[in-house]
């Protein structure tokens, strides 16, 4: 049982080796650019090795998406469930919440906001894609929570807090998209984060009872 137990770990931190030796590849080549043999140098393994773990590369940035989606909503769901007793300061920790999902895995982030706009990659399987979309609405599910207890509380105006939640990720994703296509022109910029902290702001200075009017 231990040896089975210790093989089980082994081949845990094997596959989380490749993954991150995926993101490192897919971040400088891109996804269509980024090949299983690239990604098997990096990880330091034979490319069979990865064949082991992952069928395809299609399964593999399958993993990725799944990854990414995980992280969104843990993050989204621990801000959740904190006790604050100003509601408001939830609303002030979202462009940190963000900027940490941004930064976790920003080609394959940018790639799952292209899929949403129905152009991006498209070889991903249904069960991975109904997984994706279930990951979606728990994240949707726990910003609309943060809003409902503002408006609850007297805090924000009386709106929808789904409705608030989409707008959040839409703004989220938008100036991802948006500020990463200036680095295709100049690399040099990087404003995501300056610009997501910006658009926020004036967000929440809208959708706050003390602000409005």
């Amino acid at each position: 049982m231990a040896s089975s137990t210790r093989k089980e770990r082994e081949k845990q931190v094997r596959r989380q080796e490749i993954l991150e030796a995926a993101r490192a590849v897919i971040a400088a080549k891109g996804l269509s650019g980024a090949t299983m043999e690239e990604i098997a140098d990096k990880a330091d393994y034979k490319p069979a090795t990865l064949y082991l773990y992952f069928g395809s590369k299609d399964d593999l940035l399958a993993s990725l998406y799944l990854s990414a989606m995980q992280f969104v909503v843990d993050e989204i769901e621990a801000l959740a469930q904190q006790p604050e007793p100003d509601p408001l300061q939830k609303l002030k920790k979202l462009p940190d919440l963000l900027s940490r999902v941004y930064r976790f895995d920003p080609a394959v982030l940018m790639s799952l906001f292209y899929m949403q706009a129905g152009k991006g990659y498209s070889n991903i399987a249904a069960d991975t894609l109904e997984q994706l979309n279930q990951l979606a609405q728990r994240g949707i599910r726990g910003l609309a929570g943060v809003f409902a207890d503002g408006i609850a509380r007297g805090r924000l105006e009386m709106l929808s807090p789904i409705v608030l939640a989409d707008t959040v990720w839409s703004l989220f994703a938008g100036v991802v998209l948006w500020e990463e296509s200036k680095r295709f022109f100049d690399p040099s910029k990087d404003h995501v984060e300056s610009t997501l902290r910006a658009a926020m702001g004036l967000l929440f200075k809208g959708m706050t009872k003390d602000c409005a009017g």
